[in-house]
């Protein structure tokens, strides 16, 4: 249900990156009950950025990691500081 409303948020034209926290997404966040890590790279567009911080603040016990010289694709951008990253995470859960 949220992959099938995420796809669908940025599939609209008119709101691509406002469109992930609009309802009923953002609305169920705080349903999440997994441990949760949310990774955001430093150089990613405010807009997103401010949506991960938003994600993170919601979700319960969420973790928020911010990825340094990563945009978008904080995995292939810096590959090393997103491994360890999320070890450490692992680790710690």
């Amino acid at each position: 249900m949220i992959v099938e409303d995420h796809e669908f948020a940025y599939a609209r034209p008119e709101a691509p990156a406002r469109g992930f926290l609009d309802p009923p997404i953002s609305e169920r966040f705080a349903e999440i009950m997994a441990p949760t890590l949310v990774l955001i790279g430093n150089s990613e567009m405010p807009v997103l950025i401010e949506q991960g911080q938003a994600m993170a603040r919601t979700i319960p016990g969420a973790q928020l990691k911010m990825i340094d010289g990563a945009g978008h694709i904080a995995n292939m951008e810096q590959p090393a500081a997103f491994v360890s990253a999320v070890l450490e995470w692992l680790r710690a859960h």
